[in-house]
């Protein structure tokens, strides 16, 4: 279960997405989503890729500024962000900045069974570039409540509105889609002054055949001198006039408060974490400048060595019998080596040898031999004496430890 829900700056940058991939970042029942500047931030799509944003069963999801920046997408990708089952969704100004749209990619923002408001500021969507079949695409499906807020400078090659009917009463929410943009509407889209409104324009520039394409049905079965009544009929300059009145009231309103405390409690953290690292650095420090002291002079340096003397070799084990063996050679005591004081040849002859090879990855083992879970080879003397004889297809031997 999430509540508020800050994203930090950076969250997810510098992805690069291969050919076919899908990149996927869902949130289930938060209250306040908030996408803070840079959450977004140079990302790369390759043909046929797809990123997506899924907030389901959420209450309001904010999109500060510059949350989504720096996204190039390549053949047929998609960015889709998908508010399902929610009530608030908002664009701060400049919330999705510097978006290439090509070669019939597609960038999809989702409003569905949502109670509240998909609104946007003005300038929520800036250097939008679509081209080769490039499309920016709302989906708006049974939620009533929307604005769409355009800068009139923005370019579009097209913006769809699916799923959603438009009524006379819709005019204010799309009044400021700019008037050289080509909207596609659903073919059954009744013929209200919302529509009217849309292809006012248009009508006088597109070919016959492309408005077509975007028109619903009604608008096309009827006449020029029949939409230029039916124009009139809706009074366009009053009734944006007083859209524009009421917007005035529609403020876009961000909680980053939210943010602003938990940046607070990371950064109480953060400070508590940096005081502990210098209060370790300068115990180091202090250390090493005593030990420097203490060893700077043999007169110091001599008593700390015995000490470490009498501890580190006080209690060491006795002296191992060294062997030597070539391949296919028979093992030999190299007692001569060995003081006679250090090495009781009888207490030897009633031990037991361990003795280890270690192997390369070439080596092979030659059978038979004794193993138990100790050890690879047992060597012992018996009472008689007799020679042990160990053959090796690999020299030399390594180490050699006393089996107590």
């Amino acid at each position: 279960m999430t509540n508020d829900l800050c994203l930090p700056s950076e969250t997810f940058s510098q992805i690069k997405q291969d050919i076919n991939s899908t990149f996927q970042f869902e949130i289930d029942y938060g209250k306040i989503i908030l996408f803070t500047p840079h959450t977004f931030m140079n990302i790369s799509q390759r043909t046929e890729s797809k990123l997506s944003i899924i907030i389901t069963n959420s209450l309001d999801v904010y999109f500060m500024n510059q949350s989504l920046k720096n996204f190039h997408q390549e053949d047929r990708s998609l960015i889709d962000i998908w508010i399902k089952y929610g009530r608030n969704l908002i664009f701060d100004n400049n919330a999705i900045q510097n978006i290439d749209i090509w070669r019939s990619s597609i960038m999809r923002i989702g409003f569905q069974y949502s109670s509240g408001l998909l609104q946007m500021a003005t300038n929520a969507f800036t250097n939008i570039n679509e081209g080769q079949g490039g499309e920016l695409l709302f989906q708006i499906i049974n939620s009533s409540d929307f604005y769409f807020r355009f800068n009139q400078s923005i370019t579009l090659e097209r913006l769809e509105i699916v799923d959603r009917i438009l009524y006379d009463n819709d005019l204010c929410r799309i009044s400021q889609i700019p008037a050289h943009i080509p909207v596609k509407l659903v073919q059954n889209n009744l013929c209200s002054c919302s529509v009217f409104y849309l292809y006012r324009r248009l009508r006088h520039t597109l070919n016959p055949l492309v408005l077509k394409d975007l028109t619903p049905l009604c608008y096309f079965n009827l006449s020029l001198d029949e939409i230029e009544y039916q124009e009139n009929k809706c009074l366009f300059n009053k009734q944006i006039n007083n859209c524009q009145q009421m917007q005035k009231q529609i403020d876009i309103h961000i909680p980053n408060g939210i943010c602003y405390q938990k940046f607070q409690l990371n950064s109480n953290k953060h400070h508590s974490s940096t005081f502990f690292t210098i209060i370790l650095i300068l115990s180091c420090v202090l250390f090493g400048l005593i030990c420097i002291y203490v060893l700077s002079t043999h007169k110091r340096r001599l008593p700390i060595l015995k000490i470490l003397n009498k501890f580190s070799f006080y209690s060491r084990r006795q002296k191992l019998p060294i062997f030597t063996a070539d391949s296919y050679q028979q093992l030999t005591h190299m007692s001569e080596n060995i003081p006679d004081d250090e090495f009781n040849q009888e207490q030897i002859s009633n031990r037991m040898m361990k003795i280890v090879v270690k192997y390369n990855s070439t080596t092979e083992q030659t059978q038979p031999y004794i193993q138990t879970n100790k050890s690879d080879f047992i060597v012992s003397n018996d009472q008689h004496n007799e020679d042990i004889t160990l053959k090796l297809n690999t020299n030399p031997l390594s180490d050699i430890e006393d089996k107590q």
